[in-house]
């Protein structure tokens, strides 16, 4: 099997050749690859977001790195609306500060502006300064346009990762959940509290981005993408209890997945989620990750294979920092124990639950990769 008919078979819940190894690489490419972070961050964070600036997506990075591991690729696009281009006029201004670089953006609306500030640096990632959304009521309007519609998407990108990528992997369409597009837009402290200030005003917001991500996951599935990669990275968080992900996320995601029309389908909920698992598996969702073990998450793998696994692939599990901490020698358990836990019977995608720290040797990725290839093996037979 090339890797392209692996992952795609393993998120049918089948066995391929070998289980998939799809460690989460993302800023860890500049390590593989020898480049600076700084440069890394400059050209492919910062570059898309001005008009004019050459850049390297960071999917080409990711599929560099892939192939000089020997790893498989899945690897995300972000595809956006064509009609936000035609009605919101976008400007920038860049300007270093003391903590990395930050980018001002202005979004011209028929409704007013929006602005945010962006800071990117090798310390804090990517930090919002100033949110989009600084008043709700007033800003809907405003936000809807910035949006655009989501039946109409630019897939020119995707199209080229697609076609760079070829057999090595699969592609996907990146897209928040209507919980992490809020507290994203808002920002965590302020959104939080929006839900006991202004509850009907942040049931609109709730409402109106659902009904863009169903849009957003039927024009996927015209288009065929390979993957629609669905980011719910405040969703599992404790803050969000079982009776608000299912009054405010259950149905757009369940719509969603449906509307993507045959096209595999991946929810990335971190944090503690195993209360959430049966609600999970009632979207009808070909795939869940990153299935995070205490401390950051509350997550069993092998539980969770006994109790999802036989209808939803599952993806992940190996921490990243237990990755960085851990000794050569030991990784190869580390892969064993996640292969017995989850790999029998097929649907395992072997990853880390996030990017790969940048204090991690190299030496402990190449014996993941190395580990996974000699003991993942179809018909799995693992040392007792």
């Amino acid at each position: 099997m090339n890797s392209r008919e692996r992952i795609l078979t393993a998120l049918d819940g089948g066995e391929p050749d070998r289980v998939p190894i799809v460690p989460h690489v993302g800023w860890y490419a500049s390590v593989v690859l020898g480049i600076s972070l700084d440069d890394f961050i400059r050209e492919s964070m910062i570059g898309p977001q001005i008009p004019g600036t050459g850049y390297i997506p960071t999917w080409r990075y990711e599929l560099e790195s892939y192939s000089k591991l020997g790893a498989d690729v899945i690897t995300w696009v972000r595809s956006y609306a064509l009609a936000a281009k035609e009605t919101t006029r976008e400007s920038f201004e860049v300007r270093n500060d003391p903590k990395g670089i930050l980018v001002h953006k202005t979004y011209e609306t028929p409704k007013g502006p929006l602005t945010e500030e962006i800071l990117s640096s090798r310390q804090l990632g990517v930090d919002n300064r100033k949110y989009l959304i600084t008043n709700p009521e007033e800003d809907l309007e405003k936000v809807e346009y910035v949006l655009g519609d989501a039946s109409r998407l630019d897939f020119e990108e995707y199209e080229r990762a697609r076609y760079q990528v070829g057999d090595k992997g699969i592609v996907a369409a990146h897209c928040n959940s209507p919980m992490v597009f809020w507290l994203t837009m808002r920002g965590l402290q302020e959104g939080l509290l929006d839900f006991f200030r202004r509850p009907a005003t942040v049931e609109k917001y709730l409402k109106m981005f659902g009904n863009w991500l169903v849009d957003f996951a039927r024009a996927c599935g015209e288009y065929q993408v390979d993957l629609l990669w669905v980011r719910g990275t405040y969703d599992g968080y404790t803050i969000i209890r079982p009776e608000q992900w299912e009054r405010y996320l259950k149905e757009p995601l369940t719509k969603a997945f449906k509307e993507a029309g045959g096209v595999k389908t991946t929810y990335f909920l971190e944090g503690k989620c195993a209360r959430l698992l049966d609600l999970v598996k009632e979207t009808g969702v070909n795939c869940l990750q990153p299935i995070e073990s205490p401390p950051q998450g509350d997550c069993d793998l092998a539980e969770v294979k006994a109790r999802i696994g036989s209808d939803i692939c599952l993806m992940g599990n190996i921490s990243p920092f237990e990755l960085e901490l851990s000794s050569t020698g030991s990784v190869e358990k580390i892969v064993i124990d996640k292969i017995r836990a989850a790999a029998l019977d097929g649907g395992y995608i072997l990853s880390t639950t996030d990017m790969i720290t940048q204090g991690t040797p190299i030496q402990n990725v190449v014996a993941l990769v190395g580990a996974a290839k000699e003991y993942g093996r179809y018909p799995i037979g693992l040392p007792s």
